[in-house]
């Protein structure tokens, strides 16, 4: 059975045969992309996995990409693409003495449109420093879960950058699978456990909260820009980056519409708190809280945070613990 229904991020498949009415759990479902004619969402009972499906040398051919709850929409229509375009092309056997340094270049090439380009210099960052150097003469085919446990044991760094470093490794085993290096399902770096990290977010208490207010009163008048963003993010409990980014355009009555957040478009929704905050703001620019000086917002942030810290006694806080505060404070 095939529905032929447009993919997007909030999707929810209905696996119900559409003329009968009837539940279909024991069937295929197909619900197919309109972006990527070739990828699908495969849904078998509970299983729920990303396809990529098309027609070569009158043969059909049929790649799967992984599951849904793991890969998000455009990182599946990312590689689709890839394993299309390698189709189309008819491209030449891949060389099973390719070496991760090789296939590393290939990898963030490939998969490059699917992340952002902050995630992207990270990615190449973390290649270049910690994979490259130790595994980069190894052979993409060759790798072994032995392998990756030594490489791993001597990683310089926190337990946070272990942890990315080692999801960078993973994603492109991955792809190496996708592409043929490597026999699907023999990821090395599959069902290791990350390091547990010591950090700790802070949290500010009904007290904290009145003697952060108490110090962005008594600076609003030395940091008017840093203290407006301040309180954006203690209203929304949104991201740093995305207060800094807010435009006046993208305001639209209740929310703020914010087309490239963190994890892709956004609204940010408004209380009568923030409305009339914004309200009371000057338009010196295209940017809410930045105007047109992103740098000087950010020195005026830095500096504001330094007096905060200080008259808080609260060495350690950062400013994207505001957002774990309004998260905890939501629940309650």
């Amino acid at each position: 059975m095939v529905l032929n229904l447009k993919l997007n991020d909030t999707s929810t498949a209905i696996n119900t045969d559409p003329k009968t009415g009837t539940n279909a759990s024991s069937r295929d479902t197909f619900i197919w992309d309109k972006e990527v004619p070739q990828l699908a969402q495969r849904l078998r009972g509970a299983n729920h996995t990303w396809v990529m499906q098309t027609r070569r040398e009158g043969k059909t051919v049929r790649r799967k990409i992984g599951d849904v709850a793991n890969i998000s929409v455009a990182a599946a229509r990312a590689q689709a693409r890839v394993i299309v375009e390698q189709l189309v092309q008819k491209a030449a056997p891949p060389d099973p003495n390719t070496t991760l340094k090789d296939f590393a270049e290939r990898f963030l090439a490939d998969c490059q449109h699917q992340w952002k380009p902050a995630t992207l210099k990270a990615h190449a960052r973390c290649m270049r420093v910690h994979i490259v150097p130790v595994l980069g003469t190894m052979r993409v085919a060759a790798l072994r879960r032995q392998d990756v446990l030594k490489w791993r044991r001597g990683l310089i760094g926190s337990a946070g950058t272990g942890n990315r470093v080692l999801a960078v490794l993973s994603g492109l085993m991955r792809h190496a699978e996708l592409l043929g290096l490597r026999r699907p399902g023999e990821n090395p770096c599959a069902g290791l456990r990350r390091h547990q990290s010591d950090f700790k977010a802070e949290y500010l208490d009904a007290d904290g909260y009145k003697r952060l207010n108490d110090v962005l009163c008594a600076q609003a008048n030395a940091f008017p820009q840093a203290v407006a963003c301040i309180r954006f993010i203690l209203f929304t409990g949104c991201r740093k980056g995305e207060a800094k980014a807010a435009r006046w355009d993208q305001h639209d009555g209740p929310r703020i519409s914010l087309p490239d957040a963190k994890a892709g478009p956004k609204s940010l929704w408004m209380g009568k708190p923030v409305r009339n905050l914004l309200a009371s703001l000057p338009r010196t620019g295209s940017a809410i809280f930045a105007g047109d000086n992103p740098k000087g917002l950010e020195v005026e942030l830095s500096q504001l945070w330094k007096i905060v810290r200080r008259d808080l006694k609260r060495p350690k806080l950062r400013i994207h613990d505001l957002r774990h505060s309004f998260a905890s404070v939501a629940v309650r």
